[in-house]
């Protein structure tokens, strides 16, 4: 899935009450978010990136204001994006990046971002 941090938080209380009437363990159970990231080290920086992905992609320039599944930003920020998550269960996250890939974004994913999240 992927939302806004309270959204989930509202998904996962009601698949915690689905799980409980059904007799179900929740913690058998891998939640999985779904995300678009940018990152650069600015987020005017990313968010000019994320413009001339959509453009390639010939996707409207407004889908960069959907912050709820568009992570457009710097790496703390994204980091930020999956504690939230994390902290309400989520332990794996799938990063969906368009073709021509974007090799900054998915090198700063790795060498970055998880870093400082595995890190708190």
């Amino acid at each position: 899935t992927s939302g806004a941090v309270d959204e989930l938080r509202t998904q996962v209380d009601a698949l915690r009450g689905h799980c409980d009437a059904v007799g179900r363990r929740f913690e058998d159970i891998e939640l999985t978010c779904g995300c678009q990231p940018v990152i650069r080290s600015t987020e005017a920086a990313a968010r000019r990136a994320c413009l001339e992905m959509l453009e390639r992609n010939r996707m409207p320039a407004a889908a960069a204001e959907d912050a709820v599944t568009r992570w457009v930003g710097t790496p703390e920020l994204i980091a930020t994006r999956i504690r939230e998550r994390a902290a309400l269960g989520f332990t794996t996250f799938m990063a969906e990046i368009p073709a021509p890939f974007d090799p900054e974004t998915m090198e700063r994913l790795i060498g970055e971002v998880r870093p400082m999240v595995e890190a708190s």
